[in-house]
């Protein structure tokens, strides 16, 4: 038994079963790589898709602008959310705690609604003083006195707005600067994926990718952005022709549906399945 078992045939058999068992747990690894179904990461700042886009309808492009004219869909910028928050700065779900650390990044006093001069060279001290005197004063207002429970709020909120803005990984813990959003959806570098190409060419809405944000607390990833699941909606994904100039010189298929010789379109009929388009 013991000579079979370490006879050259057992021993290739199972060096070559390791090596198909490593190479397919790493390709399978590979395959999955910074696309996880389902990742839904905390970010620096409790921001709710829900109360923005769903409750207030706000546009997803209005915040996401680059989704129509560009490859990427940008996270948008603190003066972005500055162009309502100036109006609106105390939350309806959190109060001064999350606002603050938007109005910390850019150096925005609310206290006198102004923006801070030389906000950049401030010592950590001032800023502090900024901000507590804001958390104070909301405190005041809302509850008529102030006492230690506003005390341990104040103090709380502040610790939350130094910890939001703290880079993890160099230990920065440089208030001003831009926020650091956790990165949710990710393709692979040798994949191409225009955002622009889907969003004004193709006029596909953006819950088509990322499901019903309007109705998500905390964004998660719906999709599993793999290429089947691309392959499998440029296959049934029927392209909208009619008043889209971008399509004007596919003057066949135009004949043909003038003519009811064919009910539509797909993307993989002009070209959606080209391995150039998305891997160039």
């Amino acid at each position: 038994m013991v000579e079979i078992l370490t006879s050259k045939g057992v021993i290739a058999f199972v060096i070559f079963a390791l090596v198909v068992l490593g190479g397919y747990t790493t390709v399978n690894n590979a395959i999955a790589l910074g696309r996880q179904q389902g990742y839904q990461p905390d970010q620096p700042i409790k921001f709710s898709h829900a109360t923005h886009a769903g409750l207030q309808k706000i546009d997803c492009q209005y915040c996401h602008d680059g989704a129509r004219r560009s490859k990427h869909s940008n996270i948008p910028a603190a003066n972005t959310c500055m162009n309502c928050h100036k109006a609106i700065e105390v939350g309806s779900q959190y109060g001064t705690a999350e606002l603050t650390k938007i109005f910390a990044s850019v150096g925005y006093d609310p206290n006198t609604d102004k923006y801070i001069e030389n906000y950049a060279q401030l010592s950590d001290a001032e800023i502090e003083e900024i901000y507590k005197k804001w958390f104070t004063n909301s405190y005041v207002q809302e509850k008529g006195k102030w006492d230690t429970q506003g005390e341990r709020q104040r103090d709380a909120q502040w610790e939350g707005v130094v910890a939001a803005l703290t880079n993890k990984e160099s230990g920065d813990n440089s208030i001003y600067g831009p926020i650091e959003w956790v990165r949710i959806h990710n393709l692979p570098d040798h994949a191409y994926f225009n955002h622009a190409q889907h969003v004004a060419i193709g006029q596909l809405e953006c819950q088509t990718c990322h499901g019903k944000v309007e109705e998500m607390e905390v964004v998660a990833q719906y999709s599993p952005l793999s290429m089947g699941w691309c392959i499998n909606c440029h296959r049934q994904t029927e392209v909208k022709f009619t008043d889209n100039e971008y399509y004007k010189s596919y003057t066949r298929y135009h004949e043909e549906l003038q003519k009811g010789e064919r009910q539509k379109v797909t993307v993989e009929e002009i070209g959606g399945l080209e391995c150039q388009k998305c891997h160039y």
